[in-house]
């Protein structure tokens, strides 16, 4: 009786640890797993496979947990440039407008009544006088009169290029102030767009899907020597 018991023992034994055997070997070839989640039974649905941080897979409390990881953060990205648009390819709008401003030297009777004077002056420059000529992708229009008020010109994103073409004659309004000389150029641009007045660029920008930017290419009338006519000199 004594044998066949300890033979049995012996049995049982060897059966446990081949079980035991196979179990480990189970485990160890299984590929790793957060701790937590082998304990609790935790099942992780994770629909974005590779963009996931494996050390916050499993971020779960409580035996047997489902843990929906559907990275909706990452997969709903919306890109926002503020007021000019987001990321797409919607057109956008640019409005251009045309700014004339007056500078005087050695005005009589004084600098700032000669340019009060020629700013009311028919022989003065209008935003009119100067063609403005744009360059982008797929602008229209892509060539208009300036304008005090804005012209919007539509474009697809992408870089762009605001040019002119002045028709501005100013013997006359030499001439009718007496003027040593008179001069017209551009000076500037504000708005969304950067002033470069190199290589036949007045100003350029990047027109962003769907915005809504503006661009104001100001010029100046240059006057020197000029004189009120009429005026006594102070």
């Amino acid at each position: 009786m004594n044998k066949v018991s300890g033979d049995n023992i012996k049995k049982s034994t060897l059966v446990i640890s081949t079980i035991a055997i196979l179990l480990l070997v189970t485990i160890t070839s299984s590929p790793t797993m957060n701790s937590s989640a082998f304990d609790l039974g935790i099942i992780s649905k994770d629909n974005n496979v590779g963009s996931i941080d494996t050390s916050s897979l499993f971020n779960c409390f409580g035996a047997a947990i489902t843990c929906d990881n559907d990275n909706t953060v990452n997969n709903n990205i919306s890109t926002n440039n503020g007021t000019n648009g987001g990321g797409g390819d919607e057109r956008g709008t640019l409005t251009v407008t045309k700014q004339i401003t007056c500078e005087s030297a050695g005005g009589s009777p004084n600098n700032e009544a000669v340019c009060d004077f020629a700013e009311n002056s028919v022989n003065y420059a209008f935003p009119s006088d100067f063609e403005m000529v744009m360059a982008g992708n797929d602008v229209s229009p892509d060539t208009f009169d300036g304008s005090s008020t804005g012209t919007p010109v539509t474009m697809n994103p992408g870089f762009y290029v605001v040019n002119e073409i002045s028709s501005y004659d100013e013997t006359n309004l030499a001439d009718e102030l007496n003027a040593a000389s008179v001069s017209v150029q551009a000076t500037d641009a504000t708005g969304d767009c950067t002033f470069e007045n190199v290589g036949g660029t007045l100003a350029e920008g990047t027109m962003t899907s769907g915005g809504s930017q503006e661009c104001t290419i100001v010029n100046t009338i240059f006057i020197q020597d000029g004189t009120v006519p009429g005026a006594s000199e102070i």
